[in-house]
């Protein structure tokens, strides 16, 4: 499927015999700039892994009693709560579906900073392969809100740029918490209808849970949990191309141990 995408973008620029170098913000040979103003709507989906930094849960002393008889060592343990941060054989899988407002405006040929403005809908599955019952999956949604800069530059039909951005996620339950931050680079080439590109994205994710969950077999167990990506890189490919004078598509796909997919649409004026 990359190599088929990556055939797509690159086909649209092979008969291209100038570049409208406006489309990314660069007057490299003195194109027209884009209009300052974007208000853009934005799709996101992301799949990663994750690694435990905390991973605590409390258990009651009764439920303790019947682990350490069957065998289990149970060292970590600090009263009833039960550190399994270091444990053998957790697996944390992460999937994410974004969609935000963007508004963003160009300050210079080559500074534009934006803020965004969205809904999230999370879902974390903790996997403990030595005790099943612990096993969980955390489902979350919340409103998430941040902004970010991108720096720009072009020479002839290529171009680079690097965004940056810093993200916070309010949750449905006030326990919960997850902050991203995210640094974009490029390269690409403009083409006659639009430009694409191939980067990567570095991302630091930190994400908290905390609470008490009836677990079968256990019954309630308190939980107190801090995830992280497992992976702070991955690579992209994307296209753009203008629909009218005013309207813009983005397209991104991203590869690696950490799977993403975007889509936009913006109008600017």
């Amino acid at each position: 499927m990359r190599a088929l995408l990556l055939s797509i973008l690159f086909a649209a620029c092979i008969s291209t015999a100038r570049a409208d170098s406006h489309t990314m913000g660069v007057d490299s040979r003195g194109s027209r700039l884009p209009a300052p103003i974007g208000i853009g709507l934005n799709l996101y989906y992301q799949s990663q892994s994750y690694d435990p930094t905390r991973l605590i849960v409390s258990l009651s002393p009764g439920v303790l009693a019947a682990l350490e008889g069957i065998g289990m060592d149970l060292t970590a343990l600090e009263g009833t709560a039960i550190d399994l941060t270091d444990m053998e054989g957790i697996a944390i899988e992460n999937d994410v579906i974004e969609m935000n407002l963007k508004l963003d405006y160009w300050l210079l040929p080559f500074l534009n900073v934006f803020g965004i403005l969205g809904r999230v809908d999370g879902k974390t599955d903790v996997d403990v392969a030595s005790i099943p019952s612990l096993s969980d999956e955390y489902e979350y949604e919340g409103v998430v809100y941040g902004g970010g800069v991108t720096l720009s530059g072009g020479w002839k039909n290529y171009f680079a740029a690097l965004t940056a951005t810093l993200t916070e996620t309010e949750l449905d339950t006030s326990t919960s918490s997850v902050t991203a931050w995210i640094l974009s680079p490029k390269v690409g080439m403009v083409c006659r209808y639009g430009a694409v590109w191939v980067g990567g994205m570095y991302q630091q994710t930190d994400e908290q849970h905390e609470g008490s969950r009836v677990v079968s077999g256990l019954g309630s167990v308190d939980y107190n949990v801090e995830f992280e990506q497992e992976e702070s890189w991955n690579g992209s490919v994307g296209i753009t191309t203008g629909i009218s004078k005013n309207w813009q598509i983005d397209l991104e796909a991203g590869f690696g141990d950490r799977k993403h997919a975007s889509l936009s649409t913006t109008f600017r004026f």
